[in-house]
């Protein structure tokens, strides 16, 4: 009884557990199944589409930094989108300055390519933002490292108005259009799929569960706010469209059990998960990284644990960090936090497709 009651105390939030020394170790005393890699995961399949962003030219008159906030921009916005992978902005500039090659506005292909191969991406976004006359433009060249193909994107507004709107219509273009012609950038027909159509077909012949689902959140810089239930929103919006039943829970009932359970000998299972086969519970934060222009650039951290109710095992011990630029402050943390949030509900429902049992005929 005491490993049960050990174990399931550690279905709090991680951040909990991890602060006060708590190992996240399943019942049955093997390791939890932190990352789970089913053979045929939808989620972490070979199509994983690495991108590397050079800094972006500017002609802009009176301001200087628009490069750089334009491409923290692109940055922020991509960071977190499934079946994306970002390079690390120092490898990228290392590896052109080793190739002695500008570090903005790289405006010959094969050089874009031989980057591209020496840091692993498989697709190099330059660009350049101009004015002309009494526009504003915002151009890219999306260039297949493994074809030497290339696409275009542009977006364009007023000399004058709001260069962050025009900045961020800019970067969720470009993420929508890299999601559109990343197969045939690369060749390669699997390329940043959306995973849910394949979950769904997988789960529509298993036994599903009933699934409760709390993740607290807070805003790092104002702990005495209470930050909307984004990533938890996110998580359970994927279940739903999965065809599994998501109970409401209280977070407040929930959480005060959790922190009295290891208290109390024999506690039972609070009324509210009677019908509940899975809990999903955890911890997000988020904060405003910086402000880049009008534009605020905001990262969010999400720790969750899935608790099996019929034995307290944990299935699933993950976390996420992902960032978003909005121009609100508050819409930036709360894209963050949804980011995160879809990402491990991706992961959550990989698992199920892999584990459930197959439903019984009627």
């Amino acid at each position: 009884m005491t490993s049960n009651r050990q174990s399931i105390f550690c279905a709090a939030p991680l951040a909990l557990c991890v602060a006060l020394g708590f190992a996240l170790t399943p019942v049955s005393g093997k390791p939890p199944a932190t990352r789970p890699a089913p053979a045929t995961s939808a989620v972490q399949g070979s199509g994983k589409l690495t991108v590397a962003i050079v800094d972006f030219e500017v002609a802009v008159p009176g301001n200087a930094d628009f490069a750089k906030q334009l491409s923290s921009v692109v940055v922020g916005t991509m960071q977190g989108s499934p079946g994306f992978s970002l390079i690390d902005r120092e490898d990228l500039n290392r590896s052109l300055r080793e190739q002695e090659l500008a570090l903005t506005g790289l405006v010959s292909n094969a050089d874009a390519v031989k980057v591209g191969k020496l840091v692993g991406a498989r697709i190099i976004v330059t660009g350049k933002a101009f004015t002309l006359g009494d526009q504003f433009f915002i151009t890219a060249k999306l260039i297949g490292t493994e074809t030497s193909l290339v696409e275009g994107v542009l977006v364009k507004s007023k000399v004058g108005d709001d260069p962050a709107a025009l900045a961020l219509q800019f970067a969720e273009r470009l993420t929508a259009r890299i999601r559109e012609v990343g197969p045939r950038l690369t060749a390669d027909d699997d390329i940043v799929k959306d995973p849910m159509p394949a979950l769904k077909a997988r789960l529509a012949t298993l036994a599903l569960p009933v699934v409760a689902v709390v993740i607290t959140e807070h805003v790092i810089a104002k702990p005495e706010l209470r930050a909307d239930p984004a990533a938890e929103t996110e998580i359970k919006l994927l279940l739903t469209q999965a065809g599994i039943t998501v109970k409401d829970v209280a977070a407040n009932r929930l959480t005060d059990w959790l922190k009295d359970i290891d208290k109390t000998k024999g506690a039972q299972w609070p009324q509210e998960l009677a019908n509940v086969d899975i809990i999903i519970t955890g911890d997000g934060s988020s904060d405003t990284a910086v402000k880049i222009g009008g534009l605020f650039s905001s990262s969010a951290h999400v720790e969750m644990n899935v608790i099996q109710r019929k034995d307290g095992r944990i299935v699933i011990a993950d976390k996420e960090t992902t960032r978003a630029v909005d121009i609100s402050e508050n819409i930036a943390s709360k894209k963050a936090l949804e980011k995160a949030g879809h990402a491990l509900g991706l992961k959550v429902l990989d698992y199920l497709s892999a584990n459930l049992p197959p439903e019984k005929p009627h």
